[in-house]
């Protein structure tokens, strides 16, 4: 099952936390934007409005010089009542694991899928979405384990295919400087 994760679920990077990356080092790299899973990568699934650390991590991201955007599939109204409490652009209704979401953000930025991240934790929807679009993507450990059921179920979907436990971070992120 190893094999499966290696060949079609192995993302770019892999972190403990949103808090673990090093977004200066991303930015150095020549990344601009960054779609952020909200649900489980940025704060508790099912929140309306943020919390401190999800504040805190925008500002991080921000001061790195990046452009956070939330993508989520939640429904337009509460991905906009998210994003509004933290001053950030969302694209709502992403439709992951479809590409339509992540595309959406590339045609409204006028960026190449070279100069942005997408970060969620979630290999059948954030990442199967990246993949789509040819986007990079950071796979991060879910915030809290309390979650849906649909979402255990496909957690468990995650275990089967192999993908790594805890302590078995890595970032293999291109550098994307020389591209214009």
């Amino acid at each position: 099952m190893k094999a499966i994760w290696k060949r079609f679920f192995r993302p770019a990077a892999i972190y403990p936390s949103l808090a673990a990356v090093d977004w200066n080092r991303m930015a150095a790299r020549g990344y601009s934007l960054l779609l952020l899973d909200i649900d489980n990568t940025l704060m508790p699934h099912g929140r309306h409005s943020k919390t401190e650390a999800a504040g805190r991590e925008l500002e991080r991201i921000r001061k790195a010089g990046l452009k956070p955007v939330l993508l989520s599939n939640a429904r337009e109204e509460r991905a906009r009542s998210v994003g509004a409490s933290l001053g950030a652009d969302v694209i709502g209704n992403a439709g992951k694991p479809s590409a339509r979401g992540i595309r959406r953000a590339l045609a409204q930025y006028r960026l190449p899928p070279e100069r942005v991240i997408a970060v969620g934790d979630q290999v059948f929807t954030d990442l199967l979405a990246a993949r789509s679009a040819r986007v990079p993507f950071i796979l991060v450990d879910p915030i809290n384990p309390k979650e849906p059921f649909y979402i255990r179920l496909k957690r468990l979907g995650e275990r089967l295919i192999g993908r790594p436990g805890l302590a078995q971070y890595y970032d293999e992120l291109p550098n994307r400087k020389e591209i214009s």
